[in-house]
């Protein structure tokens, strides 16, 4: 019983590890993105001007991926302040 235990706790500690990208790629205009399922974005720094946000997902194949892009700010307030 210990051995199936720890055989099921280095399985499931290798697939952890697996989930992690091994580079981020930086977005290009056109650029074909095969995206599965999205894991995880980050929050913009700045939630006004542009901003570089990262997307942790996984692709068709089951690869877990990283791309970094920007995403235009939409919380700048009144204009008229």
């Amino acid at each position: 019983m210990k051995k199936l235990l720890m055989l099921f706790a280095l399985v499931c500690s290798g697939s952890a590890l697996a989930q992690s990208p091994s580079a981020t790629e930086q977005y290009r205009y056109g650029m074909h993105l095969d995206v599965a399922q999205v894991i995880s974005i980050s929050e913009p720094q700045d939630k006004c001007h542009p901003s570089p946000v990262t997307m942790i997902y996984r692709d068709s194949h089951g690869n877990v991926k990283s791309l970094k892009y920007l995403v235009a700010g939409t919380d700048c307030g009144n204009a008229n302040d």
